[in-house]
């Protein structure tokens, strides 16, 4: 929930550096929405790797846009757009899931 506020907030506001935590939590949250989807809590073990690879790939993704003005702010907004609704919806079939 934190994850698509941080996308609401970049959505309205259009700064790319919003997309360091937004990306981080909701990257977690759709990695953790997999485990819970399948119940393949064992790839974890392969899967990993990936926290890192999330954390790091935000923050150069961020530092390489961060000059770029208009396009970074129409891409942070265009983006935000894009994962809105599967993250909304996410956050309704999990609890249900879970329930299951």
């Amino acid at each position: 929930m934190v994850g698509l506020l941080l996308t609401e907030t970049m959505a309205t506001s259009g700064d790319i550096w919003t997309l360091i935590p937004a990306g981080i939590l909701l990257g977690n949250g759709y990695l953790f929405s997999f485990y819970t989807i399948t119940g393949l809590w064992g790839l974890w073990a392969v899967l990993w790797p990936l926290e890192p690879l999330l954390v790091i790939g935000a923050v150069w993704f961020v530092l390489s846009m961060a000059g770029k003005g208009k396009r970074a702010a129409r891409f942070s907004r265009g983006l935000a757009e894009a994962v809105r609704r599967p993250t909304r919806a996410l956050i309704i079939i999990l609890p249900l899931l879970g329930r299951c």
